[in-house]
């Protein structure tokens, strides 16, 4: 007998991940549903172990477990890694997110989404507020959105999300929106890219926030925003892929509201990358480089409200190669 199709598919990204894998897949093998699910893991040629621990519990729930294994990692090679290895083969018509360094406090969370966006049509996404955990430091525990955020209102739009993403990656459900509609509608080379799916999903519904916080979202050295917005060394790595998020946004969403809203986060990132690579010598004369060859306008604005110190006006000569006009 041909086994039903899952209603929900759950996206599981994985690099390096061996210290906390174990806690996530056990989230996932705990769900409690009286419908089928599948959780697709896919692992982007970790050299640390993570790959053997997926492939011991995809040994033992075959039936929830569908891993995917690189040899070679993709996240170098590809605008989008998601889009192009994952999105493909999800069979549901419900898709939740967790990342392999997050994971699941309630074994109903998938039951408890999946109720909700059946009962609410008019409903694209619904998500939940997360308990963020800084893994090596001695802040306490918090919970995102704040309480305080949680009491103002429990449905959104797009407006909403489009000044701050409050919607954690480890608490999203979407109605998927992709069965129909093309992945080319996803850029290439952004980040987030998750604000963007959001984005993408609230073109065809609303948002709903759900009680209770259902996820644990860890804060560690080794995660993409271990140290976003407070290092050099962020702007330098991620700037390209966030200005590309909001040009991306300007491109897609017409109304004034978003056009206003990514053109002040474009400006305020273009000056702290400026900054940041006006600080950081030889790498930070490279990443100007590309900066400025991937959105030159933003570049020359930046520098020319940069201080007017000489070796910062020196290195940013060199790195815009010819563009000096452009200096104060």
């Amino acid at each position: 007998m041909t086994a039903a199709p899952p209603k929900v598919s759950v996206v599981c990204l994985s690099y390096r991940h061996a210290p906390y894998v174990r806690a996530a897949l056990d989230g996932f093998c705990a769900q409690e549903t009286d419908f089928p699910f599948e959780v697709l893991v896919h692992d982007d040629a970790s050299d640390d172990g993570t790959a053997e621990i997926i492939r011991d519990y995809a040994a033992r729930r075959p039936d929830i477990l569908r891993p995917i294994f690189q040899t070679e990692n993709q996240w170098r090679r590809c605008g989008h890694l998601p889009k192009r290895h994952v999105y493909p083969r999800l069979r549901g018509r419900y898709v939740a997110f967790c990342e392999a360094d997050d994971y699941w406090t309630d074994p109903r969370k998938l039951q408890k989404q999946a109720d909700f966006l059946d009962a609410n049509p008019d409903v694209a996404l619904c998500f939940h507020p997360v308990e963020v955990r800084w893994e090596g430091e001695s802040r306490p525990p918090e919970l995102f959105p704040s309480p305080r955020f949680r009491f103002h209102r429990r449905r959104f739009a797009a407006r909403h999300l489009l000044r701050h993403n409050f919607v954690a990656t480890p608490s999203v459900m979407y109605r998927w929106r992709f069965g129909r509609d093309p992945l080319d509608l996803i850029p290439e080379g952004i980040l987030p890219g998750d604000h963007f799916l959001h984005l993408l999903h609230l073109e065809t519904g609303g948002a709903a926030m759900l009680d209770g916080a259902m996820a644990v979202y860890r804060r560690h050295p080794g995660s993409l925003w271990a140290d976003a917005h407070r290092t050099d060394a962020f702007y330098l790595r991620h700037g390209v892929r966030m200005m590309n998020f909001h040009r991306a946004v300007l491109a897609r969403f017409p109304g004034a509201y978003a056009r206003w809203m990514a053109e002040t986060e474009a400006r305020t990132l273009a000056d702290r990358f400026a900054a940041a690579a006006l600080r950081s010598g030889a790498e930070g004369e490279a990443a100007l480089a590309a900066f400025r060859e991937a959105h030159p306008a933003y570049a020359a604005r930046a520098l020319r409200g940069s201080p007017r110190w000489r070796r910062w006006r020196t290195l940013a000569r060199r790195a815009l190669r010819g563009a000096v006009k452009y200096l104060p």
